[in-house]
């Protein structure tokens, strides 16, 4: 299973044309006190990280940070973000499905002979080992329940917490190694721009109308709503 964002060549000027969306911002305070209970940022991080967090939920935004992240070869700490808060959103009762989902994460990033090794995330032998030992452990106990048929009952949910600490190195990562280089360079600009153009635009598609109240020279005047 793969990540559910993506990181592609296509050119940001071709997304320009895009229908125009409409974005609720969360307050400050309400989006650390989100991404603290999920696990995704550190504990009473700065203002930087917290805006950096935000913007890791905008389509637009993380498409062009993976070109950029891309070009620098550096892409697999933003596809191992993606992956692994995938996977925190799987509901713990879906545990055939957070446990493929985790191993499938760990054979891809976690293990000796990943197929994508994380670069600049510090993984020792021993974080891997117990990583797969707790997974085997998971996997053995849902087997040992489906045999027994019971497995709806005796199964205890899956931790999603697994890769949390990664995570948050990954996170430290992507903005230290990444999104300050980002925000220095032609194509934020140009990012900050489409996202101006695309989201929280009124245009006359936006109204419905119900009948001419006036006609003038240059223009004329309609009741909407």
């Amino acid at each position: 299973m793969g990540c559910g964002v993506s990181f592609g060549p296509q050119s940001i000027d071709s997304r320009l044309n895009a229908s125009k969306r409409w974005k609720n911002k969360l307050s400050r305070s309400a989006a650390k006190k989100l991404y603290e209970k999920e696990g995704s940022i550190p504990l009473n991080c700065g203002s930087d990280l917290l805006e950096l967090r935000v913007c890791l939920e905008d389509p637009i935004l993380v498409a062009s940070l993976g070109m950029f992240a891309k070009e620098r070869k550096c892409l697999s700490l933003l596809m191992f973000w993606a992956d692994t808060l995938e996977f925190k959103l799987i509901p713990q009762q879906c545990l055939d499905l957070s446990l493929s989902k985790a191993l499938h994460i760990y054979h891809k990033y976690i293990k000796a002979d990943a197929v994508v090794p994380l670069r600049f995330v510090n993984i020792s032998s021993d974080m891997a080992d117990d990583i797969y030992l707790k997974l085997m452990k998971v996997k053995e106990a849902n087997s040992l329940s489906f045999n027994n048929g019971s497995k709806e009952e005796s199964t205890p949910p899956f931790n999603n917490h697994l890769y949390d600490v990664l995570l948050k190195q990954c996170f430290l990562q992507i903005y230290a190694g990444i999104y300050l280089n980002f925000k220095g360079s032609p194509i934020y600009k140009r990012t900050i721009r489409e996202m101006k153009m695309t989201y929280n635009h009124v245009g006359p598609d936006d109204f419905e109308y119900y009948e001419e109240l006036g006609h003038g020279t240059f223009g004329f005047v309609v009741h909407c709503k």
